[in-house]
């Protein structure tokens, strides 16, 4: 199961890491190119430190445990790429951006070379329990709390990063993306929270942790996935979202046929011509409710010498004594005052002085919805049956 678990987590590392490699080369986005090279070194990490590779590898490797001190520094220079991406992106100067980077990677040879002389010094055999099974050697406690400690402070990198961009995110994919990849870090933290508990157990009672590696390696898959996640979310989301939009987009555009059918009934000129419509079923229906809206609001216009001054105030009399809220109301008045001016041009009757009629909301979206409701009360409110019947 911990190979299987090692084998998707390093899937998604490579294809998330992929696809950020190739939005970065196509921004020339230095910032992104290191994020992209932390997202591959996460998912080269996760092959080498699989107990599959560690016991393949451990038949050809140098010393006991070779295998096991390259995936993890693999890992610290995954860690580094992402304090890279840190430097680049709180750093506006790419000079001032360059030498953070070169600091910082001063701080990733000592980091390097520290945990090599720790990890020989530990004196190890192979095998597969390394935590559980030299824990409580000082060398190998000390080399662990190097590790996750270099690998935590990546973490809360991550996490000011997501604090940095958050509020000039809108809300939608990008921001939702944004959070998981920061709750990801919140789960690497929780990893090296893990790690560390167990290192600090193990010095002081000696005892066997058996359980130790699969906690670590669900810990550590879920925090690649979220962040997998938080990375391509743009990519795949829209498709994943789009049976919802067509039918969201479909329930809109038939709230408004009855209206529309009604205006385009008495108005015939205010048919717009049909163009080439854009490709996709999704598009193609926003485009039509799109088209039905502008020729409800041309309606509008071209009625407005039929608009009766008396109608609004009947209906918002009759809106009251029902006890209707302000925007039902609103609602009501303006179907029946578009039912009234389609009755009085059938009729031929005109007025000087046009009803008032509530402005459309600016938004584009919500007059849809708004016309919406006009139309459902268009056809089912009394109240517009009583004044315009």
């Amino acid at each position: 199961m911990s190979n299987l678990i090692y084998a998707i987590t390093a899937v998604i590392a490579f294809l998330s890491g992929a696809y950020k490699l190739s939005q970065a080369r196509r921004e020339h986005n230095v910032g992104q190119q290191f994020l992209a090279a932390c997202i591959f070194g996460v998912g080269l990490a996760t092959v080498l430190l699989s107990p599959l590779v560690l016991t393949a590898v451990s038949r050809i490797e140098p010393f006991p445990n070779f295998g096991r001190l390259l995936g993890h520094g693999v890992a610290v220079v995954a860690a580094f790429c992402m304090q890279g991406t840190l430097s680049y992106v709180l750093r506006p100067d790419a000079a001032a951006a360059r030498r953070r980077i070169r600091q910082q990677l001063v701080v990733l040879v000592v980091v390097l070379l520290v945990m090599t002389g720790l990890f020989l010094l530990g004196d190890t055999r192979f095998t597969v329990q390394f935590v559980d099974a030299y824990g409580a050697r000082p060398p190998i406690a000390a080399y662990t709390f190097l590790f996750t400690g270099y690998t935590g402070w990546s973490m809360i990198a991550i996490i000011r990063l997501v604090r940095f961009y958050h509020p000039h995110v809108a809300q939608g994919t990008l921001r939702i993306g944004l959070r998981a990849f920061g709750a990801g870090a919140v789960v690497g933290l929780g990893w090296v929270a893990w790690k560390c508990v167990i290192i600090v157990l193990k010095l002081s009672t000696g005892r066997p942790m058996p359980i130790e590696g699969p906690v670590a390696a669900l810990l550590s898959a879920i925090m690649v996935m979220m962040m997998a996640v938080g990375t391509t979310l743009t990519l795949w989301a829209p498709a994943l979202a789009a049976p919802v939009r067509w039918w969201r987009a479909r329930r809109i555009d038939r709230r408004l046929d009855p209206l529309w059918t009604a205006v385009c009934t008495a108005l015939p000129e205010i048919v717009l011509p049909q163009g080439d419509a854009p490709r996709g079923p999704l598009r193609r229906l926003e485009f039509a409710t799109y088209r039905k809206v502008i020729e409800i609001r041309d309606a509008h216009l071209a009625l407005r010498q039929h608009f009766d001054p008396a109608v609004p105030l009947r209906a918002a009399e009759l809106a009251a004594a029902d006890g209707l809220d302000e925007r039902r109301t609103a609602v009501v008045v303006e179907a029946a005052v578009f039912a009234a001016a389609i009755a009085a041009k059938r009729d031929g009757r005109s007025y000087e002085a046009g009803a008032a009629s509530t402005s459309p909301p600016a938004d584009i979206a919500a007059e849809t919805r708004w016309l919406g409701e006009v139309s459902r009360a268009f056809v089912s409110s009394p109240i517009v049956r009583a004044v315009a019947p």
